[in-house]
């Protein structure tokens, strides 16, 4: 199945694989986020939820803090930009517009990037 706009993934926790810079983007990988939008329904009650390789695109981006070692997985991690903030669960389209603070939590570590926006 192919993720569409009305689509929901589920980011608790969130795993991170790798956090790279390429095209002008600091790429923050997740390589298995469920969504229970797309959830089938099997005829002996064991549901079958599909997971997608998700990215972070942070655009004009640096890293204020990085503490926190390759791969994690943690429930504690937040978007904050100029309207809000976000966490948990992301439309599959979601963007927002800068200043963008991503933060990832973990124990007493920290993962903290900055930038434009996300994508």
């Amino acid at each position: 199945m192919e993720l569409t706009k009305n689509d929901t993934i589920d980011f608790d926790p969130i795993s991170v694989e790798s956090i790279h810079q390429a095209n002008g983007y600091l790429i923050v990988k997740m390589p298995s986020q469920p969504c229970y939008t797309q959830k089938i329904a099997a005829k002996n009650g064991e549901d079958r939820i599909p997971q997608y390789e998700v990215e972070f695109l942070v655009y004009n981006s640096k890293f204020v803090q990085n503490s926190i070692k390759l791969p994690f997985s943690t429930a504690e991690w937040e978007i904050k930009h100029p309207s809000g903030s976000r966490m948990c669960f992301l439309p599959a389209n979601y963007s927002a517009e800068g200043p963008v603070t991503l933060i990832f939590e973990k124990g007493n570590k920290a993962t903290e990037i900055v930038g434009q926006g996300l994508n």
